[in-house]
């Protein structure tokens, strides 16, 4: 009788392992198709600041505008220049960002995996051991 509801508690316990690594993989999963929207469009995932500041060239003169300094003399070309590669610098990291974000998250998915699958194993040996005794 003791033994068996040992078995029963290494059960649930499984289980309920089981449960909460399909929550991780769920959350895995949905960490993950973010970062691939973001590696296809970083657009998208850009921070709204970052965005609004690369729309015009006056309201990039005033991001890179210092108050403590006077910011050189740059005419209407060079200064569109200037902004079109900050903004191709800014979607460059923000698609590292999202590279890396990937790779962590594909690692978490792989272990909630590996933990699901361990304890699925387990809690059916456990119930087929329990349904022979």
């Amino acid at each position: 009788m003791a033994g068996n509801m040992k078995k029963v508690a290494l059960e649930i316990y499984a289980l309920a392992v089981c449960f909460g690594a399909v929550c991780c993989v769920a959350i895995y999963l949905g960490i993950c198709v973010w970062h691939v929207t973001g590696l296809k469009y970083p657009e998208l995932t850009v921070s709204s600041y970052e965005y609004e500041v690369h729309q015009t060239d006056d309201a990039f003169l005033a991001h890179i505008r210092r108050p403590d300094s006077v910011a050189p003399a740059l005419t209407p070309a060079e200064l569109t220049a200037k902004r079109l590669e900050s903004y191709a610098n800014v979607l460059r990291g923000e698609r590292h960002e999202h590279v890396q974000g990937f790779v962590q998250g594909t690692i978490g998915f792989m272990i909630a995996l590996g933990v699901f699958a361990i304890h699925w194993v387990l809690a059916r040996r456990v119930r087929a051991s329990t349904a022979v005794a």
